[in-house]
């Protein structure tokens, strides 16, 4: 689809006379209803406030299982004829919310266990199947128990441990700070690791992490405007991201900065790139000027923003679209027994301040 890596697909879902429709032919269709921000609506109630009403059908647990099963069906039946019917497991990324929430990682796991068991049965999730026809399979594995753990091949990652995970198996990768900016359709989080060690000894320090209901759609639409209207609804949403990246490296910051020996680590902080959004030029532009570290370290130059390309893609590095856009899915492509060990925010303790003695004045100088 224009405007696409040729390997990405629109996250979109029409429902047209009874009958599904999945990525680029539910986004060039006319016809019938349009479903968008499907993973923001799991979000929850507080995510919702932010978007239009959602249009009556069915919920967008159902539809995003069913967009995950037309997917993976796709998936499997390609490595299936490379294969022949080896063994799967799947890891799929979300916003990292799900680690300190643990009704909402558990809303992940059933859409994706009904998405996995739909596409191992007989039932076929093409693009335009009948929802009569699947919704009552869909609603009852919705329902169902999710296998545990060690049962079961799938799960569900953070959203921005998994690039970070792809830049450390790059050996040209320096330990440090890194401030990952991840902006998609309907979101942008942004989270500030700490990359520490190499191999087996390697550790991924998530200081802080924040997802903001900013994406490239909002742009698209304030692209719809005209004139000086256009200019200041995108003026606004660029201040929007300048103040989330202020907001979430300051969060970070505030558990080491009674520690002044590791100033020098964050004084030398990196921005990483990620998700399509970040492709934009607004996008790219305010993340680079924005002045993250001038309160703290006034005489420092701005921080290093790159895009991070993964590297070992094989016969993908032949493709040229924009490969920083599987920055993501490079990460996942690592079995999480093999990701470094990694600590969440919640994990992350805030250094002391340091003690304070006082003394009586000293008389042997007189």
């Amino acid at each position: 689809m224009d405007g696409y890596a040729r390997f990405a697909f629109p996250s979109l879902v029409r429902l047209h006379d009874d009958r599904l429709y999945f990525g680029s032919r539910a986004a060039t269709m006319r016809e019938g209803q349009l479903y968008r921000s499907l993973k923001v609506r799991l979000l929850g109630p507080k995510a919702e406030q932010e978007l239009e009403q959602f249009p009556e059908g069915p919920p967008p647990d159902l539809l995003v299982a069913a967009y995950l099963a037309w997917l993976l069906e796709q998936v499997w039946r390609e490595i299936d004829r490379r294969f022949r019917g080896p063994t799967v497991f799947l890891n799929l990324a979300a916003p990292m919310d799900h680690i300190e929430n643990k009704a909402l990682k558990e809303r992940y796991l059933q859409i994706i266990h009904a998405a996995w068991s739909v596409t191992f049965s007989p039932t076929t999730m093409a693009n335009g199947v009948s929802l009569s026809n699947v919704e009552p399979l869909l609603k009852n594995l919705l329902l169902s128990p999710v296998p545990p753990t060690q049962e079961r091949k799938f799960d569900v990652l953070p959203e921005t441990i998994a690039p970070v995970v792809s830049l450390s198996l790059d050996p040209r990768t320096t330990t440090g700070n890194y401030l990952v900016m991840d902006m998609g359709a309907g979101t942008t989080e942004a989270s500030l690791c700490m990359i520490g060690g190499h191999g087996a000894e390697q550790r991924i320090t998530c200081y802080f992490d924040q997802t903001d209901l900013i994406g490239a759609d909002l742009f698209s639409d304030a692209d719809r405007l005209a004139g000086e209207v256009r200019r200041e609804r995108t003026e606004i949403l660029c201040r929007r991201l300048a103040k989330l990246a202020k907001h979430v490296w300051y969060e970070g910051f505030k558990k080491d900065k009674s520690s002044r020996a590791t100033h020098d680590r964050w004084r030398r902080l990196k921005v990483l790139l990620a998700g399509g959004g970040t492709l934009r030029r607004e996008v790219s532009e305010t993340i680079r000027e924005t002045d993250l570290l001038r309160h703290w370290f006034p005489d420092d130059p701005k921080p290093q923003v790159a895009r991070h390309c993964p590297i070992g893609i094989g016969a993908m590095s032949q493709v040229q679209d924009d490969l920083g856009m599987l920055a993501t899915a490079h990460g996942l492509t690592v079995e999480r027994m093999q990701w470094p060990i990694w600590f969440p925010p919640n994990e992350v303790e805030v250094q002391p301040q340091p003690e304070v003695v006082q003394k009586n004045e000293a008389y042997w100088y007189v």
